[in-house]
């Protein structure tokens, strides 16, 4: 196996040492070293436009043997004509120190690459390298840096000194072209750099602009190429949305604006700031991270080390971005964001939550991502962070604008962000569910909601009703996306505010409360809690009704925004046992030895569903000879007759309690049965004893359980009792222990 090419990089420094003090032609590869970069651009003698501008800008030491160096030199012609139409003269001494060293500095990239590293550049290689390597490298870092800028936040104000990362240039070859499957690569090419004089397909570069006569000039600090052209130096997404594209897209700018972030840097502060100056980074939505949330449209790097040094995604990665021209954006925005007062506000956009505005960019800027050419918009989807599959095609189109971090398309159409459409629609369309646009943000709670293949039922509460109930958020002024929760007790941790979430999102869709007479049973996806409807009437697991206040439909489910919360469950099994109507089965439980006069078990007890017979029924089943006795103290039979009537989840691997409409698999309108474990006691897995449990739609408020000799009971109708810890139905008489084994 080859070595990394970053390490080769990095040992190709160290060489510099011992070559750069030589001058003499030296064999490298299969070419002969001419001297330094800078004797070989004096020799031809056409280069004195560019040698002039490395003295100009003290490059000139570094291309002259001072370091490794990779150059990109346009002839005097090129500057010239690039001289006259950007400044209007042919007089270098008419422009500013500070463009030429900025202009100059885009022409060398750090390192040496010959031409073969920029036509299949790659950090990691096979023990296999047959074949003609492919890179999906397109942009190298150089030595130019914008200097320090005043600048001045377009929303709030504040001003601030800006620190810019070193620039990047495209060197773009056509072989990674081809690897992608582009057929029209002059096509594809064009679009970005519309002037560029094309120069073939043929394992042809291209450094942005310009096209690349002459390639791999071998020196004795890298390596020259001579380019037709010189290079334009790139503008970032941000500044060419500040400049050349503002007419079109303010609007998308100034959803970025909203969410601008300073980072103060004391170590850069140190080596560059003037005395008393403080410099900042300039990010959006927060500094980088490794779950990229929106991409860092105004930084010039791609990839800040989120996640350790990985050399070449800082050559590879782009930003993409798809915006929306501001005559699609307006209409939409205003309409959807129509309840926060959109088309009465002169500044709209400033009453578009944050939060709102953060999941909009995500669906339209993507960062961490390999550069998208214009062909492949139509042959492939952009998959969006949230599932979603943007198509694009080519009269969907307005403008394409190559950045020095990326491509900004212009767009004739919005992406809708799944959040916006599906179960969080209401969330972000509506100011009055604020807690819970922000509370789905813990732990990407949203990715929970945005799943087109299932339909899902969410409770909600407007913020008015929860902060009766003691609830409230809020954002910090630090950063963005930095929320706290309250409820009564004090600041909720992250787990406590996604169990409130948990606790009322359901999987599967209620039916209509308009038409459900019979008793449904539904749980919440944290497999806690629990609902039912009768008679037209939504409850909690406690019995008590709950209001439905509006009811909005999504594409993958319904939201009913209710009056109130809904609590936790409370009271465990022995809750149940201490009615008065169980006292009988009670006793019988303290007498073997499982009770006590709290009713609750001596072990504790898992989650268990639970039959609990009637004083009456057992006092019938102990005349009847139904109920083992006990003889000379010993109760296993008794303990083995009584354990019968429970069914432990765990044991049978069960998710949530069996009840009316809610089966093993989930909310069902459909019946279903099956045999489940007791809590009998048994010497062996196979001699286990089970029993068991069916539901049916036409007999809704019941179930029916059958032991293993073939006798049924079936529940009292709609009485059922859900505890913290069990499900316990009521049945009016007692399996006989003669005959329930099947024996």
């Amino acid at each position: 196996m080859r070595v990394l090419r970053s390490l080769l990089l990095i040992l190709s420094v160290l060489v510099l040492f011992f070559v750069s003090c030589e001058s003499s032609d030296q064999k490298d590869g299969d070419q002969y070293s001419l001297g330094t970069t800078c004797r070989i651009l004096e020799s031809r003698g056409n280069f004195t436009y560019f040698i002039e501008a490395l003295n100009r800008s003290g490059y000139y030491r570094l291309v002259n043997g001072g370091g490794l160096v990779t150059v990109f030199a346009p002839d005097d012609n090129a500057f010239k004509s690039y001289l006259e139409s950007k400044y209007g003269t042919v007089d270098m001494s008419q422009v500013s120190d500070e463009d030429i060293s900025l202009l100059v500095g885009c022409h060398m990239i750090q390192f040496a690459y010959n031409k073969e590293d920029f036509l299949s550049f790659s950090t990691s290689s096979s023990e296999d390298d047959s074949g003609t390597k492919k890179s999906f490298c397109y942009k190298y870092k150089t030595y130019g840096r914008e200097s320090v800028e005043d600048f001045t936040d377009p929303v709030t104000r504040r001003k601030v000194k800006l620190f810019s990362r070193e620039k990047y240039m495209p060197v773009f070859s056509t072989r990674m072209l081809s690897g992608r499957g582009i057929s029209d690569a002059e096509g594809d090419y064009r679009k970005l750099f519309p002037d560029v004089n094309w120069q073939g397909s043929d394992d042809r570069l291209y450094a942005g602009n310009a096209a690349v006569l002459e390639s791999g000039i071998s020196s004795d600090n890298g390596y020259l190429y001579i380019i037709d052209k010189v290079i334009e130096p790139s503008k970032t997404i941000y500044k060419e949305l500040s400049g050349s594209m503002k007419d079109n897209y303010s609007i998308s700018k100034r959803l970025f604006d909203e969410i601008n972030f300073y980072q103060y840097n004391a170590e850069i502060t140190k080596n560059y700031s003037s005395t008393g100056d403080s410099l900042f980074y300039f990010y959006h939505w927060s500094a980088p991270t490794r779950s990229g949330e929106i991409p860092e449209i105004a930084s010039e790097w791609t990839y800040h080390d989120e996640s350790g040094v990985v050399f070449d995604r800082m050559l590879r990665y782009s930003t993409n971005c798809f915006l929306p021209t501001d005559d699609v954006l307006e209409p939409y925005l205003k309409d959807f964001f129509r309840e926060y007062g959109t088309y009465t506000q002169e500044d709209f956009i400033s009453v578009i939550p944050k939060n709102a505005i953060y999941h909009f960019l995500r669906a339209h800027a993507y960062g961490g991502k390999d550069f998208i050419f214009p062909s492949e918009l139509e042959k492939n989807p952009i998959n969006g962070v949230n599932g979603e599959r943007f198509s694009v095609s080519s009269s969907e189109m307005a403008a394409i604008q190559y950045c020095s971090n990326g491509v900004i398309y212009g767009m004739k159409k919005v992406f809708q962000p799944a959040v916006f459409t599906h179960m969080t629609a209401p969330l972000f369309r509506y100011p009055q569910f604020t807690f819970y646009a922000n509370a789905f943000n813990i732990k990407n709670m949203y990715q929970q909601m945005v799943d087109a293949n299932n339909r899902f039922t969410l409770f909600i509460q407007d913020d008015q009703d929860l902060a009766v109930e003691g609830y409230s958020s809020a954002e910090s002024t630090i950063g963005h996306g930095n929320y706290t929760f309250r409820n009564k007790a004090g600041n909720m941790a992250a787990n406590a505010v996604s169990n409130l979430l948990l606790s009322q999102f359901l999987f599967g869709e209620l039916p209509a409360l308009e038409n459900t007479d019979d008793l449904r049973y539904f749980v919440a996806k944290d497999e806690k809690n629990y609902f039912y409807i009768r008679n037209k009437i939504l409850y909690d697991y406690s019995g008590k009704a709950l209001s439905v206040k509006a009811k909005f439909d999504t594409e993958n489910g319904v939201v009913y925004q209710l009056d109130r919360t809904i609590p936790a469950r409370v009271g465990p099994y022995s809750e149940t046992g201490k009615l008065a109507e169980f006292q009988e089965f009670k006793k019988l439980m303290v007498q073997a030895g499982i009770g006590n006069n709290s009713g609750g078990l001596v072990s504790p007890m898992a989650d268990a569903i639970i039959f609990f017979p009637t004083n009456d029924a057992v006092t019938a089943a102990i005349a009847a000879g139904k109920i083992p006795t006990v003889v000379n103290g010993d109760v296993t039979e008794l303990r083995k007759y009584l354990q019968y009537y429970f069914i432990q989840l765990k044991k049978n691997k069960l998710n949530s309690y069996l009840l009316p409409g809610l089966g093993p698999d989930g909310m069902t309108p459909n019946a279903y049965s099956g045999n489940y474990i007791t809590m009998s006691e048994s010497l062996t897995e196979a001699d286990a004893k089970t029993i068991s449990f069916a539901w049916t739609p036409e007999s809704p408020g019941s179930v029916t359980i059958t032991d293993m000799g073939g006798s049924s009971i079936t529940t009292q109708p709609d009485v059922i009792y859900l505890r913290t810890n069990c499900a316990c139905y009521v049945i009016d008489e007692c399996f006989d222990y003669r005959t329930m084994y099947g024996n």
